[in-house]
């Protein structure tokens, strides 16, 4: 696998690492917007780059438009996949709080890295101001947190960057490096309540950048 800068935003990070090369995206087709629409954005924005895209994700309705619009997608998730192809990088953005047992989903999505191939992590950050709100409701959540670095909150779980470090090493995986980041940014073009909100949100992420909404983590298989 080439060399690739961390440098950047979220974005830039993102497509030095997948430019020209063969991707799995797991989790492809994301979440349905308020009127029940999907434009595949971040897919489409992956295609652009990368030499090959396979998607993945458990949403059958989303699989079946994804395909209908000439992508090439399977219902499976990450702990099911099975192929016998081998990437340059799997994606796992903001996938792996919904899944039951990380480890397990990590550990099999590495087996489909080829040498040297990088795996993408992307997931809220248990320290991100929004998330420290919804954690403070529950002390058991915030002991948890303490304890091993993660906790749940109905079906999702939160990762701070050791946990999720802690997660690729016992994978096999060489962990690169994990960093903070902000993915939503105030607009003229939302309400002013939501501004406030990601405003809010993104406080802590200015004042120290170990405390941002969302956290990425990049991973290697050696050779």
């Amino acid at each position: 696998m080439d060399s690739f800068s961390i440098d950047g935003s979220y974005t830039d990070v993102l497509v030095n690492i997948i430019t020209k090369k063969d991707i799995l995206h797991v989790g492809c087709v994301g979440t349905w917007s308020v009127d029940n629409k999907k434009n595949f954005s971040a897919h489409k924005m992956i295609c652009t780059y990368a030499n090959s895209v396979e998607g993945i994700d458990i949403d059958e309705k989303g699989i079946a438009m994804m395909n209908s619009e000439g992508f090439t997608c399977l219902v499976a998730s990450a702990e099911s996949y099975k192929t016998e192809k081998k990437y340059d990088v799997v994606l796992i953005p903001s996938v792996l709080q919904f899944v039951s047992d990380p480890l397990a989903a990590v550990s099999h999505l590495a087996t489909y890295l080829k040498p040297d191939g990088l795996m993408c992590i992307d997931v809220p950050h248990v320290y991100g101001f929004s998330n420290i709100l919804r954690h403070a409701q529950k002390f058991d959540a915030i002991k948890k947190i303490q304890l091993n670095g993660q906790s749940e909150i109905g079906e999702v779980s939160l990762f701070h960057a050791a946990s999720l470090a802690n997660i690729i090493i016992q994978s096999g995986l060489t962990h690169l490096y994990s960093r903070t980041y902000i993915i939503k940014k105030m607009s003229k073009n939302v309400s002013y309540k939501e501004n406030l909100r990601i405003f809010l949100n993104n406080v802590p992420w200015y004042l120290n950048k170990k405390f941002g909404p969302s956290l990425l983590c990049i991973a290697q298989k050696k050779k």
